[in-house]
């Protein structure tokens, strides 16, 4: 089980913002490593929805009788590795 969010960072520390416990999560040495990885894990669910809501719109489409382009296929096909990908919680790589 992960950490609730949102995650901040101070001094390379990674922690909860909402756990009151002041419990480090992960210690970077680097402090933009530190910053990309709470700006990650904190859009995280937010770019997820976003890519569920893009794969549901183009399967309405692709129901449709719109024209359907390559374009659409590349953007379907990636949406739905990305989105496995982001779900993949615990699976070894």
């Amino acid at each position: 089980m992960r950490t609730p969010g949102p995650w901040g960072t101070k001094e390379g520390m990674i922690y909860s913002e909402s756990d009151q416990s002041g419990k480090t999560i992960a210690f970077c040495d680097n402090k933009a490593n530190a910053d990309f990885i709470v700006r990650a894990c904190n859009a995280h669910d937010d770019l997820l929805h976003a890519c569920d809501i893009a794969l549901e719109n183009l399967q309405q489409r692709s129901k449709s009788r719109m024209r359907w382009t390559m374009r659409d296929q590349t953007t379907f096909e990636t949406l739905e590795r990305v989105i496995f990908k982001a779900r993949a919680e615990g699976r070894e790589k």
